[in-house]
């Protein structure tokens, strides 16, 4: 009978706890859920923030030009401009990765390329030549095509009919880093025949070395 007793006893003191343990486990998940909320509530406020601030200082950089259009003319078509932009953005992001790919790889292929040439000796003033003017281009296609990703997402996201002025000089920058990212591409382009050139040269100068 004492056995039993001691049981029960037992048994009715985990009775009496577990709801207070759910109601911790319950709590501590309300919290974790509270904390979770507020933090993606600061970042995007912060991410917000941020915008305005790009947006203030295009207005500034961009000033006289925005001035020159009328706000109803901007109110009345900037959310069509956005539509068309991300539709832009969808038809042309994938290709636009492709090709900071590619340039990617290849800028890492001729670093190597000249520091195993150099290892061994052989020059290669052509191929360094244009691979410097390669690198060059490539470090400004690559910053210019960040900020016109930055500047493209901003006058999609922005709102228009809260901020017009923003919105128009969002638009002009994502414009002219779209001009200038035409021009990277361009010249890189050019480097390509002057680095198939140095690196004919410096292939024959390998040639050259083994027959001696």
């Amino acid at each position: 009978m004492l056995q039993y007793e001691r049981r029960t006893k037992g048994l009715k003191s985990v009775k009496h706890k577990f709801p207070r343990n759910l109601n911790l486990l319950l709590a501590a998940a309300l919290l974790v859920t509270i904390l979770g909320v507020s933090v993606s509530v600061g970042a995007q406020q912060s991410a917000d923030s941020a915008l305005t601030a790009r947006a203030a200082a295009r207005q500034a950089a961009f000033k006289a030009q925005v001035d020159a259009v009328p706000k109803q003319r901007i109110l009345s078509n900037c959310k069509a401009v956005q539509e068309q932009l991300v539709n832009l953005r969808a038809k042309k992001a994938a290709a636009a990765s492709k090709r900071l790919e590619v340039y990617t790889k290849l800028s890492t292929r001729l670093d190597s390329i000249t520091a195993k040439l150099r290892a061994q000796g052989i020059g290669s003033d052509g191929l360094e030549k244009s691979q410097e003017q390669f690198t060059e281009f490539y470090s400004r296609f690559k910053t210019d095509s960040q900020a016109y990703k930055e500047a493209l997402n901003d006058t999609i996201k922005i709102d228009c009919t809260a901020d017009p002025s923003g919105f128009q000089a969002s638009l002009l920058e994502t414009r002219q880093l779209h001009a200038k990212l035409a021009k990277d591409a361009s010249d890189l382009k050019a480097t390509v025949p002057l680095l198939a050139e140095g690196l004919t040269a410096a292939k024959q100068a390998l040639l050259d070395k083994e027959n001696q």
